[in-house]
């Protein structure tokens, strides 16, 4: 029954691109209930998958609340049991999507499943690896999400950084993202008393810092001030013998 509906439609969707968010909430509700459906729909149905992916971004009038569903969707596409029947070009498809994503989204529910997304797909090792045009959008993106001053989304962006700083495949997007000015935003996150930004936020800077070109940028000496206010932040919350060990610095 799954593959009839399957097959009715994509049939439908050529003619009827209105019923995409119906369709694509249905499969958010189907994955949620278990990712083999997902499988099927790259096994039985690959192509939809790319025609999906495709008319999302080419069509600007469906709300957030489709787009979440969308996300949720794609997110299962990186579960381990599924990845690698996902062919290459629907991965690159789905990059594309992810980032248009990450710098349009304006509601908090569909940032967090954007970040939730990029996060599934660099730890999966299917991030930008080598396109320029690819980590400027990045970089400028996980930005944005940072000067929202929000502290799920600072968490987030942080944590997505420290996978990227911590795998060799992504060496040519930590160049890029060292480069830029967003480890001066990292450290401007730590101008908080929320003790998991600032655990994935100083987790981050460290594996930074394992770089000799955050240094040659002198994201470091920017950083001090920063530093110093989340130790003096530490010591009012009586939490600071956590972070003097030397595993922390």
């Amino acid at each position: 029954m799954y593959v009839y509906f399957l097959d009715k439609f994509a049939c439908q969707l050529l003619e009827q691109e209105e019923s995409l968010p119906f369709f694509v909430t249905v499969l958010e509700k189907l994955a949620f209930i278990s990712p083999i459906y997902i499988l099927i729909l790259v096994q039985v149905h690959e192509p939809l998958i790319k025609m999906l992916v495709e008319k999302w971004m080419t069509v600007s009038h469906f709300d957030e609340a489709a787009q979440c569903s969308m996300t949720l969707m794609l997110t299962q596409l990186f579960e381990h049991e599924i990845l690698p029947a996902v062919p290459s070009y629907i991965l690159f498809f789905v990059n594309k999507y992810l980032l248009n994503c990450l710098s349009s989204a304006q509601s908090l529910e569909l940032q967090v499943r954007a970040l939730a997304l990029l996060k599934k797909i660099l730890q999966c090792g299917s991030g930008p690896a080598e396109d320029s045009e690819e980590f400027e959008l990045l970089s400028l993106a996980l930005k944005k999400q940072l000067l929202s001053r929000r502290e799920t989304l600072s968490i987030a962006v942080a944590q997505c950084l420290n996978i990227i700083a911590s795998n060799p495949c992504y060496a040519a997007c930590l160049h890029h993202v060292l480069k830029s000015d967003l480890p001066e935003f990292l450290f401007e996150s730590l101008h908080t008393m929320n003790i998991a930004q600032l655990d994935a936020v100083v987790s981050c800077l460290q594996s930074f810092a394992q770089s000799d070109a955050f240094f040659s940028r002198c994201h470091a000496v920017y950083g001090m001030e920063s530093l110093l206010q989340m130790v003096s932040t530490l010591w009012k919350l009586r939490i600071i013998t956590y972070y003097i060990k030397p595993s922390h610095f």
